[in-house]
């Protein structure tokens, strides 16, 4: 079935209750508080990223200034400052903080931009899956930049609804905009005019019936289960084999779950065959800020970012 707009969120809100057969422990962890209210507010988001009302007067200036050395790391990049601007109006209408979370999600897009080397005023054929993205950022930066034409978001359900409900706060200003869940293949030729397509996690085999030209995964991942992350790359595989497809993901090199079971970047299921364009540690996903000394701090594990072509089956 396919649902627009409000309707998609409340079919997510009446489906809750359904488990997605492929949660990890980490995500049985950080859903298991998790509540939608009548009026769609949501308590017990917790590991979906920041999420903050915006900063204002001097927290916003302290923000600010923790952030400065993040943005001198885009300075390398063309496009740093437009997708800076964007995002800033894009957390401005959303009534939320422009966090370290967001201006992450700048960077790589930025990055992207540069390496792909796409011209953002000739994206009118480029189609973009993001598995995993938190509260919506990179999906909607990639519409606004005008780096994507339409955008395959993929999540969890519950996180999903966030997603979706973040989205319907800018959608609702901008009419321009609209968005679809679909829950099956025969849905597909319906969402020709949607510049965002929902699906469910559980149904992320839909992926392969799309000619997505770039699939983005920033640190979720690292949450998966190992099979479900060779699901997801059996599907990029397939759609590889009809187009040149590429890869960012940036992810903890090893993180272990709550119940003993251990993901590690190098033994996702990359093939020789990939054209490997970057493999690094991400300059921009090492270390967070807070107010307590010494301000920046490292992460539990160091984050590769590697950006391919992907060879096909």
């Amino acid at each position: 079935m396919i649902f627009s707009s409000k309707d998609a969120i409340y079919y997510l809100v009446n489906h809750l209750d359904q488990d997605d057969p492929a949660t990890s422990s980490h995500w049985r962890k950080y859903h298991k508080d998790f509540k939608v209210a009548d009026n769609l507010d949501i308590s017990g988001i917790i590991g979906f990223g920041g999420n903050s009302k915006q900063y204002k007067g001097l927290k916003k200036w302290i923000h600010l200034g923790f952030q400065a050395r993040y943005r001198v790391l885009g300075k390398v990049f063309s496009y740093f400052n437009d997708i800076d601007a964007i995002a800033l109006k894009m957390t401005q209408m959303q009534g939320r903080a422009y966090d370290l979370d967001v201006l992450r999600q700048t960077l790589s897009l930025s990055f992207l931009m540069d390496n792909l080397k796409w011209n953002p005023l000739d994206t009118k054929d480029k189609t973009v899956a993001v598995i995993g993205d938190g509260f919506a950022s990179m999906s909607l930066l990639l519409l606004l930049s005008g780096f994507a034409k339409k955008v395959i978001l993929v999540n969890l359900s519950k996180t999903l609804l966030v997603d979706l409900i973040l989205l319907n706060k800018y959608f609702d200003q901008d009419s321009s905009k609209t968005f679809t869940l679909i829950t099956n293949k025969e849905d597909i030729p319906h969402t020709e005019n949607a510049d965002l397509v929902a699906i469910q996690a559980t149904n992320h085999e839909l992926l392969r019936s799309f000619p997505i030209d770039l699939f983005i995964n920033i640190a979720s991942m690292q949450e998966m289960n190992p099979d479900t992350i060779s699901s997801y790359f059996s599907d990029f595989r397939v759609v590889a084999n009809k187009r040149d497809s590429y890869f960012y993901c940036c992810n903890r090199i090893e993180k272990t779950f709550p119940e003993g079971t251990t993901v590690r970047f190098n033994n996702y299921p990359w093939k020789d065959s990939d054209i490997i364009l970057l493999d690094e540690l991400c300059p921009w996903h090492q270390q967070y800020y807070s107010i307590i000394p010494p301000f920046y701090h490292p992460y539990d594990g160091p984050i590769q970012h590697r950006f391919v072509k992907l060879s096909g089956d």
